[in-house]
């Protein structure tokens, strides 16, 4: 993977992390605090619904005092005269207040006079009787001892629940004896709750707390409500949030949960202020990580591209003269330098490497070419001192002169394969038949009358090639297969048509070489002959190579070797008559290449 890949992940991991660390704390600390401040807002509301009703109670226990500290009502009592009931005690008295029920009580607990008034049919109505039982049964309804004793608050019923009031009947300036109790009430039905609801603007939902098919949500606000903590608030759903207020009856125990139906207009609210924040953040995130991509980029990344760039092409060219670029001043900088001056040493150790390997290839190339023109060069000198000495024998002269002429021909094979083998190929091909190109190596070779020829070439398959280059590459082999016979033999020439190759076999009945030998075959230098230099098989090879074709070997020691030319048939897109340059061979550079693998004459 490269840098920039890495940079970019490595930075777009950084940024995406951050958005998502900011996104997950947004909906732990800040949707908390909005649920926070959504269910203190809930607890308000749920307050001001259990004020407003009790504000109704209030208000029905300064109506029922009025009536209650009035010199008519305290006569009444005692009278019990018609008068004041047929002006205090119409229907219209109980439309106009919202009243459900009138009870007057004497101190003894007798019941002066009571009404009941059906407001929904508007027309009056018997008296309930689970109201009459449940006062009777409990005197702290009536029974008032003083002129400031009164009771005020919800009553639970067996079938219904009322706001009630009972105040002690006094006089108009509020004096006594009490001569009993005046009661008031209304029925808290679905008519009342819907008119607190309208004056609150909430719905509202209320039920008893002995209701045995209490909703889910009402059993949870009766476990956690109690009256230390009257007020509750949790969230519907995703768009509602309801809050319970426990209400307590006259006798100070629990009675009735009011539930307010607010929507989650803060949450909401909330929610989308995280989700715009986090939106922006992650815009800000992008153009964030482009500026720094773009900063990296041009500071450091297309520098390091360059750079990288510039060593790849130093390592293609394999030209040490060449620097890399050196711009800014900052690590990247040094690092060129550095690069620069390890390139320069290494300029200054391989050219000193170079002219040292020179030497000394020049030096083993001298040693070895030395030797090998010492024999003839000696027989010449010989020849010359006995031809000097003035020696009259003409069979004597004439073999001093003919070993002078041969040790000239040896010399003159040497440097001629020197040069050859030095030089550059370009092969001129034409299109030959193997019995053609065998027929001109065998009258190239000097082959001895103990040695028996086989030629089985044929005239086909047809084939494209330089004819001199291949006959000399194909006679380097007989001169090889010849001189392995120094005893006579058999010296056998064949051409084998295989599918798309042409193989030429070169057989001797000679001495052999052994298997470690194989590997060196077509190395210069490199001979199994007391003369020589063995460039015989180097040059056959480079031969070989120009034709697309390579060499293979078999022999067993002491029977003799076979020498295998493998020419392709098909794949060569050469052009008849057109030179094939084949990149020269220095022989300098052919040394180095044998001393570096090891490699020694044997």
């Amino acid at each position: 993977m490269k840098i920039r890949v890495k940079t970019a992940l490595a930075i777009g991991v950084v940024c995406l992390c951050t958005i998502v660390g900011v996104y997950l704390l947004s909906q732990t600390v800040l949707i908390r605090s909005y649920v926070s401040l959504e269910e203190d807002a809930s607890t308000q509301n749920t307050k001001r619904v259990a004020s407003a009703l009790k504000e109704d109670i209030n208000n029905l226990d300064v109506f029922t005092n009025d009536y209650a500290s009035w010199d008519d009502t305290y006569a009444f009592i005692e009278d019990n005269n018609t008068a004041y009931i047929e002006s205090n005690m119409m229907d219209e008295t109980f439309r106009h207040s919202n009243l459900n029920f009138i009870i007057y009580i004497d101190s003894t607990g007798g019941v002066v006079y009571a009404k009941a008034y059906d407001l929904a049919a508007d027309h009056e109505i018997p008296l309930p009787q689970e109201l009459m039982h449940t006062i009777s049964e409990h005197e702290d309804l009536w029974r008032r001892n003083n002129e400031t004793d009164y009771v005020a608050g919800i009553l639970t019923l067996p079938n219904s629940t009322a706001m009630i009031s009972s105040r002690p009947i006094l006089t108009s300036d509020a004096e006594g004896p009490v001569r009993g109790a005046l009661i008031m009430g209304k029925n808290l039905d679905q008519a009342r709750i819907n008119d607190l609801s309208d004056r609150t603007h909430l719905p509202l939902i209320l039920h008893r707390t002995d209701d045995a098919y209490l909703p889910v949500d009402f059993q949870m606000a009766n476990s956690t409500l109690s009256i230390e903590a009257p007020v509750f608030a949790r969230a519907l759903n995703g768009t509602i949030v309801g809050g319970y207020a426990l209400i307590s009856d006259v006798f100070s125990n629990p009675a009735l949960i009011i539930r307010a139906e607010m929507p989650r207009t803060i949450f909401a609210q909330g929610q989308t202020t995280i989700n715009y924040f986090i939106m922006l953040f992650s815009v800000g995130s992008v153009i964030v990580f482009g500026t720094i991509m773009i900063l990296l980029e041009k500071g450091v990344l297309s520098r390091l591209t360059k750079l990288s760039k510039e060593i790849g092409s130093l390592g293609e060219n394999s030209d040490l003269s060449k620097r890399v670029t050196v711009k800014g001043n900052d690590e990247i900088t040094s690092l060129a330098h550095g690069l620069n001056g390890m390139l320069t040493r290494i300029e200054n150790t391989t050219l000193k490497l170079t002219k040292a390997e020179r030497f000394a290839t020049i030096g083993e190339l001298a040693t070895m070419v030395g030797h090998d023109l010492r024999n003839p060069l000696q027989g010449i000198r010989n020849a010359a001192y006995f031809l000097r000495t003035g020696i009259r024998q003409v069979e004597q002269s004439r073999r001093m002169l003919d070993e002078i002429e041969k040790s000239i021909i040896y010399s003159d094979t040497i440097v001629r394969n020197l040069v050859e083998y030095s030089q550059e190929l370009r092969p001129q091909l034409t299109r030959t038949t193997p019995k053609s190109i065998a027929a001109t190596a065998l009258l190239s070779v000097g082959i001895p009358q103990n040695i028996h020829v086989l030629d089985r070439t044929n005239e086909e398959p047809e084939i494209v090639a330089d004819s001199n280059l291949f006959s000399k590459a194909l006679a380097n082999l007989i001169q090889n297969a010849v001189e392995a016979m120094p005893k006579g033999g058999t010296l056998t020439v064949e051409s084998i048509p295989l599918n798309d190759q042409l193989e030429f076999n070169v057989s001797d009945t000679g001495c052999g070489f052994p298997e470690e030998f194989k590997c060196k075959i077509g190395n210069p230098l490199v001979t199994r002959k007391a003369r020589g230099m063995g460039f015989g098989l180097a040059i056959t090879k480079r031969i070989l190579d120009a034709h697309g074709g390579w060499l293979e070997a078999e022999s067993i020691v002491g029977k003799g070797s076979t020498f295998k030319i493998v020419l392709p048939l098909t794949g060569r897109k050469c052009d008849i008559g057109a030179e094939q340059p084949l990149p020269s061979t220095p022989i300098v550079q052919t040394l180095s290449a044998k001393r570096e693998k090891g490699g020694e004459r044997p």
